[in-house]
């Protein structure tokens, strides 16, 4: 009971956080962000949950509000570096928190991590890469790629799993044609297709629609559905 209603708090107070944090960062308050993220982390709340439970709805508040036109799309973009920066100044606690995540049947394996061609923000895909880092994984990103350079990264090198972000349900339309073509330009012809981002948080059915293998609808999800899928493919050779 202890337990349960100590987590109970600790998620009580990320929720709390979440507008807060949003708030502060549109301020252009980085002391401010900091702060409120070090006060989460003394005060027992792991530095997972601030990625999982703070950082990333912060971050999908600020889309929420550019899409409400309570916020400009410059000031989303900023805030979002503010965020991502957050992000990356917690990396190194984050990736020795948990050393004993590594899974020896995944350690070394190859994942392509990218937003899905017309994608204009990163956020997601960094905090991915963060997840699979820790696990083991030998992680490559790309920012904003055309389906060109996307094609030519899959052909040039070995991917066990390509990643994309889709954060638009506009890019939906065109993202069944481009899966086809890295599939078919991939060097590894058995190349896992994993997707996620908003668009498939609230339809989680076009993940069948565009021909994606899997889904993850947060980070931890994602890890555990790209290793569930490759070792299920290994087996079955």
């Amino acid at each position: 009971m202890a337990i349960a209603h100590e987590q109970s708090r600790q998620h009580g107070r990320c929720v709390a956080a979440i507008d807060e944090l949003a708030q502060v960062i549109l301020r252009d308050d980085d002391t401010g962000a900091q702060a409120l993220v070090d006060e989460l982390l003394d005060g027992g709340v792991s530095i997972e949950q601030v990625f999982l439970d703070v950082l990333s709805p912060a971050a999908q508040r600020l889309g929420a509000m550019w899409e409400s036109d309570t916020c400009s799309f410059a000031d989303v973009t900023l805030g979002l570096w503010r965020i991502q920066r957050l992000l990356f100044d917690l990396s190194a606690r984050f990736r020795s928190d948990s050393p004993n995540d590594v899974d020896p049947a995944i350690d070394g394996r190859r994942i392509l991590l990218a937003a899905a061609p017309g994608g204009q923000h990163n956020f997601g895909i960094s905090m991915l890469g963060e997840f699979f880092s820790r696990a083991g994984w030998a992680v490559e990103t790309l920012t904003e790629p055309t389906q060109a350079e996307l094609i030519a990264a899959v052909h040039a090198r070995w991917f066990d799993v390509l990643g994309l972000s889709v954060g638009s349900e506009v890019q939906i339309a065109g993202l069944t044609s481009a899966i086809v073509a890295l599939r078919r330009a991939s060097r590894n012809q058995k190349l896992i297709v994993m997707v996620g981002g908003a668009a498939f948080a609230h339809h989680p059915e076009y993940v069948a629609l565009v021909g994606a293998d899997c889904m993850g609808s947060d980070a931890r999800a994602a890890l555990s559905a790209a290793a569930d899928r490759v070792l299920a493919q290994e087996h079955r050779c």
